[in-house]
């Protein structure tokens, strides 16, 4: 798995290239990974507890009158920085860019599906991205911080250990 635009960036607009052109922006089609996992506040809605208007097969119940918060969000995929195959629900992780109060900007990796974050193509992409900027990692009651290669071979290292 690889980021597309290897300068990305973050501004009011969302997502732009080095350029200061907008990337090509995909439609959800189905995916609702972030109203599964995300914490949505003027929703009451915790984090990892799927959103009360989900639809059965994904989608929205309330598309039209969604919260802001819900009509301003975009993952990487939806902004067209990762591959047509790697869609939150069918990668099992979903990657937005964020600020860490720690670090500044860093790409969160937040797993939708239990033991994604172990797949190859995702530990591929957590070592392409921490080369370039921290990481944060998501899981159900697990919150990492990653700044650099070292840490994450560190993390790796325990996971495997307690597999």
């Amino acid at each position: 798995m690889s980021l597309r635009n290897r300068d990305v960036l973050v501004g009011m607009s969302g997502v732009v290239n080095v350029s200061g052109q907008m990337k090509e922006q995909r439609q959800c089609d189905g995916c609702s990974a972030c109203c599964e996992v995300l914490r949505i506040d003027v929703l009451d809605k915790p984090t990892y507890q799927k959103c009360e208007h989900v639809c059965d097969g994904g989608g929205c119940g309330v598309y039209g009158s969604r919260p802001v918060a819900c009509q301003s969000f975009r993952c990487l995929w939806l902004l067209g920085h990762l591959d047509e195959g790697q869609r939150p629900d069918k990668l099992g992780v979903m990657l937005t860019v964020t600020e860490h109060p720690l670090t500044g900007k860093a790409i969160m990796f937040t797993e939708v599906h239990d033991e994604a974050m172990v797949r190859p193509e995702v530990v591929a992409a957590m070592r392409e991205a921490v080369a370039r900027l921290p990481i944060a990692i998501m899981r159900k009651g697990e919150n990492v911080l990653v700044r650099n290669e070292q840490e994450l071979d560190d993390l790796l290292g325990m996971q495997s250990a307690c597999a």
